[in-house]
């Protein structure tokens, strides 16, 4: 239980973290030059992920030993998750499971094809290191902006899910 209560821990922390350079990257687009972010959000949540795999298959485990029915399902899976949460958590795993894809719709249709980078003191937009135009200053954060808001807002779903997974149960 406690390695639970750890587990959700971390997920609540780097989840915020992800979710904050995510917001932030909207008011502060000069927040995606930075590449320690990336670090700070992306990595923690495979390890946590693991976890988060294993203890679902142990429930769904203990519920198929508890079941005639053999049979497993996508919505016994959701129901493992969102069983024994509060309504406010279950409204967050909704939104952010489905907000990923209203951020690459967004990624993908504001973003040019390319990367923004730094060339001779120029900011430079490129494809597979060729050329394509010059940027402006705030073109260059505007595209950096744009890739670390796709990678934060990619990871949201895989934190909502360990939290619900994690959280806290009432004691019966």
């Amino acid at each position: 239980m406690k390695k639970n209560k750890i587990v959700f821990f971390l997920a609540t922390f780097f989840g915020m973290v992800a979710l904050g350079f995510h917001i932030s990257t909207f008011f502060v687009p000069q927040i995606g030059d930075i590449s320690l972010p990336y670090l700070l959000f992306g990595l923690p949540i495979f390890p946590l992920w693991l976890l988060t795999i294993l203890e679902l298959r142990k429930r769904q485990q203990a519920e198929a030993a508890k079941s005639s029915t053999k049979t497993s399902s996508p919505f016994q899976l959701l129901r493992l998750i969102l069983g024994n949460i509060p309504l406010w958590l279950k409204i967050a795993v909704f939104v952010f499971f489905f907000y990923p894809t209203l951020n690459f719709l967004r990624f993908a249709t504001h973003s040019e094809q390319g990367t923004a980078s730094l060339k001779n003191g120029e900011y430079v937009l490129e494809y597979r290191g060729n050329f394509i135009r010059k940027l402006t200053e705030e073109e260059y954060y505007y595209q950096n902006a744009l890739k670390v808001q796709f990678l934060s807002g990619g990871v949201l779903p895989f934190y909502i899910v360990t939290i619900a997974t994690f959280f806290p149960k009432k004691k019966e």
